[in-house]
């Protein structure tokens, strides 16, 4: 019989505030950060966490405003920087000098934070659906409108883009919706990710679906990195690629 995956669950402290984050496997270490408004959960409830776990040490982490770490309503707590520094603070804790962070949407975009502010941290980088111009419309997106409305609707937004398990619907419905508005205030404020892109040196791989809204931009961001391999996803959406873990795994493994 397969022995269950033990999960370690601990809280680091970053500027007052807790960061939750799970550890589980030993090797190389790689760290996973999901997009806007889920959970470290959905790396293990879809197969990431354990897949990798098997050859790498796996640091799954909820930043501010996400899953189980602290949550402020101020749009000041979510600068590009301060987002990044609760990557290092877990970093810090479990005395890992450099990982590989794999950053999906939001995610991407706080990985690229870590390689901008604490480059030193980084032996490579992961990228999935990713906007390389961070237009955020704060009159009337879908995100934030959905979020101003309340906690059920976002979770029926989700379930709208793709297949949404149980599990991972009750805690859409139970995220904090004043700290994502805050958050997503500011990250209308972070602007081109052009420049930063243009400094980064270390191997890059990013992925993105076919069918995803940020392909062109993952097209443009692989021809300004210096060191950079870019995998379409076929026959999937930005969502839907979130649940099919199998088609981008492999890609990922052979890239560690």
């Amino acid at each position: 019989m397969q022995t269950p995956t033990i999960k370690k669950t601990n809280t680091a402290i970053n500027e007052g505030y807790t960061i939750n984050y799970k550890v589980v496997g030993e090797g190389k270490p790689i760290v996973l950060l999901f997009g806007f408004g889920m959970s470290l959960e959905a790396w293990f409830q879809f197969g990431y966490a354990d897949t990798l776990s098997a050859k790498y040490k796996v640091i799954a982490i909820d930043p501010r405003g996400h899953g189980k770490s602290c949550s402020p309503t101020a749009s000041e707590a979510y600068t590009l920087k301060k987002l990044s520094s609760d990557i290092v603070s877990v970093l810090d804790q479990i005395h890992v000098d450099q990982a590989y962070i794999y950053g999906y949407s939001l995610g991407a975009k706080i990985a690229l934070g870590v390689a901008e502010y604490y480059p030193e941290r980084l032996m490579g980088l992961i990228l999935g659906g990713f906007e390389v111009n961070s237009n955020v419309d704060l009159s009337n997106g879908i995100v934030i409108s959905t979020l101003r409305i309340g906690r059920t609707e976002w979770r029926e937004l989700w379930e709208s883009l793709m297949d949404v398990p149980a599990p991972m619907g009750f805690r859409l419905e139970n995220v904090h919706t004043s700290s994502l508005i805050a958050l997503r205030t500011q990250e209308a404020k972070w602007g081109s990710f052009k420049q930063l892109l243009s400094r980064i040196r270390i191997p890059t791989l990013l992925i993105v679906a076919e069918n995803c809204f940020s392909r062109e931009d993952m097209i443009q961001a692989s021809k300004i990195l210096s060191n950079a391999e870019l995998h379409i996803v076929r026959g999937e959406d930005h969502f839907t690629l979130i649940n099919h873990m199998d088609k981008a795994i492999s890609k990922i493994i052979d890239f560690l």
